[in-house]
């Protein structure tokens, strides 16, 4: 598991490096805070603005997931956890 500050991040580059760390270091759940762009992550916006976001490797499951209204919090199950 993983949690980053993504402050944002638009950059291709940027973007690129997030996901090599992310393979190389074979995380499972990355918890993303400060996503402005989550079409770039593949996320579904809940809100305009800075969101939190949940990101899981193919084959993991999230369930029982709550979020804030204002996109900024966001809990979830994560295998039974």
């Amino acid at each position: 598991m993983a949690t980053f500050n993504t402050n944002g991040i638009a950059s291709r580059t940027l973007l690129g490096t997030l996901e090599e760390f992310l393979w190389k270091q074979d995380i499972d759940l990355a918890l993303l805070q400060v996503v402005t762009n989550p079409h770039i992550f593949r996320i579904h916006k809940l809100t305009d603005g800075r969101v939190t976001a949940i990101l899981t490797k193919e084959g993991q499951t999230i369930s029982e997931i709550k979020r804030l209204r204002s996109g900024r919090g966001i809990a979830a199950m994560f295998n039974r956890t």
